[in-house]
């Protein structure tokens, strides 16, 4: 699950990195800063907060995956 998570992030970290003309313009607004990505720094924060969050609730305290089980008719 951190994986996809990390991948997943890692997909999205190209076009925010990289956004077209018009959220450039946008994003240069001051009221519109707080929303630009910095790769170098958002990513590595992101992995260490998610693998930190893995770490501290441990295998045995994880709650079970539960399938749900649909029957056809």
């Amino acid at each position: 699950m951190a994986f996809q998570s990390i991948e997943l992030q890692l997909a999205a970290l190209w076009p925010s990195a990289n956004p077209s003309k018009a959220a450039r313009e946008v994003l240069a607004r001051p009221e519109f800063s707080m929303m630009r990505v910095d790769a170098k720094r958002d990513y590595p924060r992101f992995i260490e907060v998610l693998l930190r969050g893995f770490q501290s609730c441990g295998e045995e305290k994880a709650a079970p995956v539960r399938r749900r089980v649909t029957r056809r008719s």
